[in-house]
């Protein structure tokens, strides 16, 4: 499978000045099920979770002539991929816009590596599931404030629709025990 660029957002948790540092904190990915049907797996997330620390820089709006950070901590925990980041002191603008909840998300840009087609039989359609990815780079970005929004699915939605358009074919695995006849909803 060729792979599949994506970018996923989430809102930060933590915004706290520790011995001087300043420290943001929050989930940068999660394995809810989306509006956009797709499930990121916890073994995606496990497996792609030391990747922001070999690529640690954070940039601002994946501007990579805005480096504003660094990763100090990536890591799958209950509830998705964890992310704690030193905001430098050279952008204090930056840390201003962060404690007035402007720059409130972060936004993970990576590649789909694998992803199927599954039938979910708890929600009773199908979903598709991130089976593996790679992590490239980790923003701060603004998005309208909406404390329950999560703009993963926008982003791989879009990578995912992108993919096929192109030729790509993601495979689709059957309901357990699924025969010949009307595929389910």
């Amino acid at each position: 499978m060729k792979p599949i660029p994506f970018v996923c957002e989430l809102e930060l948790t933590k915004a706290v000045e520790e011995g001087g540092r300043w420290i943001i904190e929050g989930f940068a990915a999660t394995s809810d099920f989306d509006l956009q049907e797709d499930v990121i797996t916890p073994e995606a997330i496990e497996a792609s979770s030391k990747d922001l620390l070999e690529n640690s820089t954070v940039l601002l709006n994946h501007d990579s002539d805005q480096a504003i950070g660094k990763t100090l901590e990536s890591e799958a925990r209950e509830g998705g991929l964890f992310l704690r980041i030193l905001v430098s002191k050279t952008v204090p603008e930056v840390w201003q816009r962060i404690k007035e909840g402007v720059l409130n998300k972060f936004s993970v840009r990576g590649r789909i590596l694998e992803a199927r087609k599954q039938w979910l039989p708890e929600l009773q359609r199908f979903a598709r599931m991130i089976l593996k990815m790679h992590l490239l780079e980790v923003s701060l970005v603004s998005v309208p404030a909406n404390p329950k929004a999560k703009a993963i699915g926008w982003h791989v939605e879009k990578a995912l629709a992108d993919y096929e358009a192109g030729g790509g074919a993601i495979e689709e695995v059957p309901p357990a025990g699924a025969g010949k006849g009307p595929r389910p909803q």
